[in-house]
């Protein structure tokens, strides 16, 4: 029997459904919720990704802002010191007066480097910064002029001996130490260190004026 063969092209009647195999059909609404879940998800992506990127830039201005504030830490402490090292007592120059207004100045240019969202931030550190900076120049000023009367009391208390060698007379005994008193009470030490200073130069004025005495023959040694 002959098997019937359909030309290329065709095919054979009630073979063409299991031919083709199954059919799909995409309707409007499907495609356009394909679409929509498309988009969705590179959204989301979208804004992961820009979350991303926002934490980096946030870190990237901290550390820049960390970075300008040890700069600062570092400048402010070398312009104190170097000022310290000009500080004249004798002058009348008020060291922490001058001190406070360099910090107001470069605090102020420090924080026009720092973003509006990390200024409280940095600037509650740069006031540590500057705090610790303001003691020490007060504790430094305090140290320089004590030094500065000690010597200048020092002086005057050789003056004093000097006077004394000559004429060692209980008047003049009372105006040397009288003379070093106002000395004394106009200086910056504190009430401790004064009445140190005065046991100690008054003892040795008294010593000198005793000897002088002695020497000129207005005293027995022994007296």
């Amino acid at each position: 029997m002959r098997i019937p063969i359909s030309p290329i092209g065709e095919v054979a009647p009630g073979r063409g459904a299991e031919l083709r195999g199954p059919q799909v059909v995409a309707s409007p609404n499907a495609f356009g919720a394909g679409v929509g879940k498309a988009v969705q998800g590179f959204a989301g992506a979208a804004n992961g990704l820009a979350d991303y990127f926002g934490e980096k830039f946030v870190e990237a201005q901290r550390f820049t802002a960390t970075k300008n504030l040890s700069d600062f830490q570092s400048s402010l402490s070398m312009e104190v010191t170097e000022r310290s090292r000009n500080f004249d007592p004798a002058n009348g120059q008020n060291f922490v007066k001058d001190t406070n207004d360099l910090i107001a100045k470069r605090t102020n240019d420090f924080l026009a480097t720092v973003p509006e969202a990390l200024q409280g931030e940095f600037s509650a550190r740069a006031n540590d910064i500057t705090n610790s900076v303001n003691e020490k120049a007060y504790e430094f000023q305090i140290g320089a002029m004590s030094d500065f009367a000690k010597v200048g009391i020092s002086q005057a208390y050789d003056q004093s001996r000097l006077s004394l060698e000559q004429d060692g007379s209980v008047e003049n005994l009372d105006a040397q130490r009288a003379q070093l008193d106002l000395l004394i009470d106009a200086s910056p030490l504190t009430p401790a260190e004064k009445d140190a200073v005065r046991r100690q130069t008054y003892a040795g004025m008294e010593g000198v004026s005793y000897k002088t005495e002695v020497r000129n023959g207005l005293l027995g040694a022994d007296a």
